[in-house]
């Protein structure tokens, strides 16, 4: 690339990180300030006991994805916490060089490119996740850059890139598998666009990895599978329906509590039950949807840097995030006004971080929103490749939208595997809106 652009940015960023590094060394334990980090830390030492006392492949089948605790336990065994820090950032890094390279296939300006790319790095997620013992600070990065795989086969043409993006999704899928299904997705757009030999090809290398540890789980257990957790799909349902029924008149949320959560205060609800449950109340189900879907598109995740990292004002986010009591419980049942009055009583400063964070983050949210119409506007003008393309980046933040809902109670960080293609469209969107036109896509892949 001539201009330079993308170089500042980079010295910028990694001066930042220098900077949060030495941070991290005065405050060792914001390292554990994500969720379920201290669970994870736990999970960590017994499985390094268990692979001392020789009863370690059993310990892996029985604890879920392994890949939720196994790749920082190793980095932590050999490199200590410093080097699982500095890993996840260089990993952080290469999802923003992945954007980049996205963002030319796209048609931006290496200027705009760069700075789609920067931007990216600088969001919430983005930037405190590599320095806290977090799941997504691993499957993160490994989903965007099998994004960016995708997006070269996609407009080359390269059965070999296909395959690669699969296996790297594939090993983010073994660390978090909320994206399970997306290689079905990517395989359908793909052979939609006429690549039918990268359509296959990311499909067998994302799947051959997850079946074959699925069949380490069932030789391990019986149980063919991604391993016994209190996480899976089930357990979320119980916990969103056992929210969802709070917030329902006293008789009818008596009804619901005999009816589907009759297995204490932890259980399991197959889907078809919980969607049974949706037909009956339509009216709080639709209610919990739409607050999450508020939270998707207007919740910054700032406070990820405000609370979980610098701990502005000795906040906490245990409090915040009580189930009892918390900012969202809080919401469900007492409405908006309400519960900024509460945040303002509990945290006057963290508050205000929180709406000036959601105010970019809705302009963020509609910038997006007009890369989705500059595409629209567009799409004669482009081939069945970069078509498939675009579905590719608008499809992402759906998908993980929907299967979002498969939560409790959905937080901003649920928000982050779809970030990458957000701020893609929003680089689109601002482009449009700068040059009063629509960007063109790039005729070859980026070399």
């Amino acid at each position: 690339m001539r201009n330079k652009q993308w170089l500042w940015w980079a010295i910028c960023i990694v001066a930042l990180h220098v900077l949060m590094l030495a941070y991290d060394a005065a405050h060792p334990a914001v390292f554990f300030h994500a969720d379920r980090a201290t669970e994870r830390w736990n999970v960590i030492q017994g499985w390094q006991a268990a692979l001392d006392s020789g009863a370690g492949a059993q310990f892996l089948a029985t604890h879920g994805n392994a890949g939720d605790y196994l790749v920082q336990a190793v980095l932590y065994q050999w490199l200590g916490e410093l080097g699982v820090i500095m890993v996840q950032v260089c990993l952080a890094l290469w999802s923003g060089w992945a954007v980049m390279r996205i963002a030319l296939l796209l048609g931006l300006s290496e200027r705009a490119a760069a700075a789609t790319a920067g931007l990216y790095l600088l969001l919430p997620h983005t930037l405190v996740f590599p320095h806290q013992l977090a799941s997504e600070a691993i499957y993160l990065p490994l989903l965007v850059v099998s994004l960016e795989l995708v997006a070269r086969a996609m407009i080359g043409g390269k059965a070999g890139a296909a395959g690669i993006g699969g296996a790297v999704l594939a090993g983010a899928n073994l660390v978090r598998p909320i994206t399970m299904l997306w290689p079905a997705v990517v395989a359908l757009l793909m052979a939609r666009a006429g690549r039918w030999r990268a359509a296959a090809a990311h499909l067998l290398w994302a799947l051959v990895p997850v079946l074959a540890w699925m069949s380490f789980v069932g030789a391990q257990t019986g149980h063919f599978g991604m391993g016994d957790s209190s996480r899976d799909v089930g357990h979320n349902l119980y916990q969103r329906l056992a929210r969802t029924s709070e917030t329902l008149a006293p008789a009818q949320a008596a009804q619901v509590r005999q009816t589907y959560l009759n297995q204490g205060e932890t259980g399991s609800l197959p889907p078809l039950r919980y969607l049974h449950f949706a037909c009956e109340h339509p009216g709080a189900f639709l209610r919990h949807s739409l607050r999450d879907v508020a939270v998707f598109f207007g919740k910054s995740g700032i406070e990820r840097l405000s609370i979980d990292y610098l701990e502005v004002g000795g906040s906490d986010r245990r409090d915040l995030q009580r189930g009892d009591a918390g900012w969202r419980t809080h919401l469900e049942r007492e409405g908006t006004w309400s519960t900024l009055q509460f945040l303002w009583r509990e945290q006057g400063t963290v508050l205000l971080i929180s709406l000036a964070g959601a105010a970019l983050m809705v302009a963020f949210s509609l910038a997006a929103l007009a890369g989705i119409q500059v595409l629209w506007r567009g799409r004669r003008q482009l081939t069945s490749a970069q078509r498939g393309l675009a579905l590719l980046l608008v499809a992402l933040p759906l998908y993980i939208l929907v299967f979002s809902q498969l939560v409790d109670a959905m937080q901003s960080r649920h928000r982050a595997p779809a970030e990458a293609a957000l701020m893609l469209l929003a680089g689109l969107g601002v482009s449009k809106w700068r040059r009063g036109r629509r960007p063109d896509f790039a005729v070859a892949p980026v070399q």
